[in-house]
């Protein structure tokens, strides 16, 4: 139920650069496929960031660590790696704690970014909610392996207390809904 999700997780954090933030307050969170298209980038859409890619005027994204062998190895039959990458930069990632994304490149000055999921509802978009991070690549054994589907996202609607790790939404979020960065 939705209610019990907003109970639950009042606020959803983002975490990026230091460095976007000027950008940010002023355009808004935009998902990396939106980013590329500006930044006349779309080849990148479909490939594997192995390094934050620079898209100048303090815009970057975040390297995925999606390598297409160890990748299709975590797809459900019937999803290539470039698809799944696809509708991985399709959206902004948001989650309850970002704590681990915030340290995972010590040299780079990272913030949170926080937004309540409420003003998210209230402004029309429509979030969608996973148990898992599906942007990492696990290193369990091969029979143990969770297959990743489009599907693992649900409405916030169908939350019923499960464990939650990751918020997606297509569109772009509007500055005003961003509280500023800590």
């Amino acid at each position: 139920m939705t209610t019990g999700f907003l109970a639950r997780h009042p606020w959803l954090h983002h975490a990026t650069r230091a460095a976007a933030w000027p950008g940010i307050a002023r355009d808004g969170l935009w998902p990396a496929a939106d980013l590329l298209r500006r930044a006349g980038a779309e080849a990148a859409l479909a490939l594997n960031r192995t390094a934050w890619l620079d898209l100048g005027q303090g815009v970057a994204l975040r390297r995925q660590g999606m390598p297409d062998g160890p990748l299709r190895a975590r797809l459900a039959p019937g999803i290539d790696a470039a698809a799944w990458r696809r509708f991985i930069n399709e959206h902004v990632f948001l989650a309850p704690d970002v704590r681990r994304y915030l340290a995972a490149d010590p040299g780079i000055p990272m913030l949170r970014l926080s937004v309540r999921t409420e003003a998210l509802l209230a402004a029309g978009l429509q979030p969608l909610w996973c148990r898992f991070n599906n942007g990492f690549l696990d290193r369990s054994p091969p029979v143990r392996r969770r297959r990743r589907e489009f599907a693992d996202w649900r409405p916030l609607a169908d939350w019923a207390g499960e464990p939650v790790a990751e918020v997606i939404l297509r569109g772009r979020i509007p500055p005003a809904l961003l509280h500023p960065p800590t």
